[in-house]
């Protein structure tokens, strides 16, 4: 195995059990703490009803319990929470450009494209260090061309190993703190904590999609490219190290903007308070639909 496969590897059973350790311990401190604040919840809410502080009608009331056991239930047992929000952000962007890329990878999308990260990353570096060692310290130019190269190799492969990398070490320690952030949306003045927990997950989800359909489709130039300098007896030509440089700083300026590209998009969502169903309105929609026919 390369370099970028052991990498992205050992950071995926790394994440795996960070997230399952790190859950269970925060349940196990903040659990007595969380169960009193669901009681304490349940006593104020059944006190406002009873003093007439809340109006509210017994599909209303139904709706508020049904509310805090469903969030709280989510944060606090880990079988429902693993199934249907680590799953979900951890494993929901790999399903996402499975299908963006179903024509180009099959299932093995995941893997052709890691691997051809990899071989861009050995190729590239065998073809321009030995151009610095063919260049010798009384060629200056070609000194600098295999330098260049050499960054240019190292700033696609470190860009894109980040986002990659990144992305599943910021959704961990996010799903970790879900047993706190839950329950804050409860409350109207907490619930923006939870909005802003709930964006950096979606954006976090979203970056690793936009930067695995990046290089799917960019990385093939490079690797083109490199393959034809490696084939050259007499090493590559300026032309061609100046040719690979432009489509290096395409390709770490198109990787850029997967970021920027998924955190516009994750500052759109915004959760609000759920609204109590009104059933009452369902008969007279249906009869006003039966009318315009």
């Amino acid at each position: 195995m390369s370099l970028v496969t052991d990498l992205i590897a050992i950071t995926d059973i790394a994440v795996d059990h960070y997230v399952f350790d790190g859950y269970h311990a925060m349940v196990r401190i903040f659990s007595m703490p969380l169960a009193t604040l669901l009681m304490i919840y349940f006593a104020g809410l059944g006190w406002c009803i009873i003093r007439g502080i809340l109006p509210l009608t017994p599909l209303a009331i139904s709706w508020h319990l049904l509310k805090a056991v469903f969030i709280f239930t989510f944060a606090l047992h880990w079988d429902y929470f693993s199934y249907f929000v680590v799953h979900f952000f951890m494993h929901g962007a790999d399903k996402i450009v499975a299908v963006m890329l179903a024509d180009s990878g099959g299932s093995d999308y995941k893997i052709s494209i890691i691997n051809a990260l990899s071989h861009v990353w050995e190729k590239g570096i065998n073809v321009f260090i030995n151009v610095l060692r063919m260049s010798g310290s009384d060629f200056i130019l070609g000194t600098l061309m295999g330098f260049l190269g050499c960054c240019m190799i190292i700033g696609i492969v470190a860009v894109a190993l980040f986002y990659i990398m990144m992305s599943k070490v910021v959704l961990s320690i996010l799903l970790i703190l879900a047993p706190i952030i839950l329950p804050m949306f409860l409350w109207e003045h907490t619930r923006g904590i939870f909005n802003s927990w709930l964006q950096l997950l979606i954006q976090w989800m979203i970056t690793p999609v936009m930067v695995y359909a990046f290089i799917g489709f960019f990385l093939k130039l490079a690797q083109h490219q490199i393959d034809e300098m490696a084939q050259l007896s007499d090493g590559p030509t300026t032309a061609a190290i100046l040719g690979f440089t432009l489509v290096g700083v395409i390709i770490i300026a198109a990787l850029k903007q997967a970021g920027h590209i998924s955190r516009h998009l994750s500052k759109k969502i915004n959760v609000s308070h759920w609204q109590t169903p009104d059933y009452t309105t369902i008969p007279s929609i249906a009869y006003k639909a039966w009318q315009s026919r």
